[in-house]
């Protein structure tokens, strides 16, 4: 089974259970970003095995949110991956943010 053919085949099953009331509305939709968009693909053979075991509670726990940037910084549990979790992923989409922000309010 071809990476591309299990993705396209979560996708209904993540919409399905979020229907069902399984997984919150931000949650498929996050899901949906890390299995579809190419900077995640590294993340997708995990995930496809928690979707295909119906892990719903702990993908939801993973992917509710994406967590903020507050005056704190970014805080939230810690997990191997999800939007709602720091992890290797959100830490680097982080350090990305304040750099670009740096880069924008110094001139380079």
């Amino acid at each position: 089974m071809s990476t591309e053919f299990s993705v396209s085949a979560a996708i209904p099953l993540i919409e399905a259970a979020a229907r069902a009331g399984q997984l919150t509305a931000g949650s498929a939709t996050n899901l949906r970003r890390w299995l579809e968009q190419s900077g995640y693909r590294r993340y997708v053979p995990a995930l496809l095995d928690l979707v295909r075991g119906e892990k719903w509670q702990e993908l939801d726990a993973m992917f509710w949110e994406v967590i903020p940037f507050g005056t704190g910084g970014r805080r939230g549990p810690m997990a191997a991956m999800g939007s709602a979790t720091m992890n290797p992923r959100t830490v680097a989409e982080s350090a990305n943010g304040l750099a670009v922000y740096l880069l924008s309010t110094n001139g380079g």
